[in-house]
C-alpha cells in the first residue's frame, strides 16, 4: 500500500457511454469493472483523485450526461466511498465526444478538413491581431475539433503543436 504522504489517483478514460450498441454491453462491462476498481483500490489505493480524461459520453447531449451520471459516476462513488476513497476529487477533461457536434457540416468545417484548407486560412486563424491572446485556446480548439478528421495532415498537426508552446 502507498504512503500515507503520497498522492493517488485513478484515470479513467473514453467510456463513450451511450455509443449505439453499448447499452446491452454496459451491464456485463459494469460488473467487471467495479470487480478491477476493488483489485486495484487494494494495490494502490485510496485515491485522493480520479481523472476522467475524455470522452464520457458519445455524443455530448444533455440526456446522455445525466444517464452516465447515473449509471456509472454514482455508482463509482458509491463503490470508491466503501472502499476508502470517498473523498476523492473528480477533474473531468472533456474529450471530442463529449461536445455537442454542428447538425450540418458547415463552410468552416469544410474549409478546415479538406487538403490544405487549414494551411489557407492558417494565419487568420492563429493571428488576429486585436485578440493575440486567444492563440492558445485557438489551437486547443483546433486540436479538440481536427482530431478525429482524416483529411488532417502531420504538418497541420505540428504547426498546431508548435502554437501550443510556451
Amino acid at each position: 500500500m502507498p504512503s500515507p504522504e503520497a498522492f493517488n489517483w485513478l484515470h479513467l478514460t473514453d467510456l463513450h457511454h451511450g455509443q449505439a450498441g453499448q447499452p446491452p454491453l454496459w451491464p456485463n462491462a459494469r460488473q467487471a469493472f467495479f470487480e478491477d476498481l476493488r483489485r486495484l483500490h487494494q494495490r494502490c489505493g485510496p485515491w485522493q483523485a480520479v481523472l476522467f480524461t475524455g470522452d464520457l459520453v458519445y455524443s455530448g447531449q444533455r440526456a446522455e450526461l445525466a444517464r452516465m451520471e447515473e449509471e456509472v459516476l454514482g455508482r463509482l462513488w458509491k463503490e470508491l466511498a466503501e472502499l476508502g476513497s470517498g473523498e476523492a476529487v473528480l477533474l473531468a477533461v472533456p474529450g471530442n465526444h463529449d461536445l455537442i457536434r454542428p447538425p450540418k457540416v458547415t463552410g468552416t468545417v469544410r474549409q478546415l478538413t479538406r487538403k490544405d484548407g487549414f494551411a489557407e486560412i492558417e494565419e487568420e486563424f492563429w493571428r488576429d491581431p486585436d485578440r493575440p491572446e486567444e492563440a492558445r485556446p485557438r489551437a486547443i480548439l483546433a486540436l479538440l475539433c481536427l482530431a478525429d478528421e482524416p483529411n488532417v495532415g502531420e504538418e497541420v498537426a505540428r504547426r498546431v503543436l508548435r502554437t501550443l508552446e510556451v
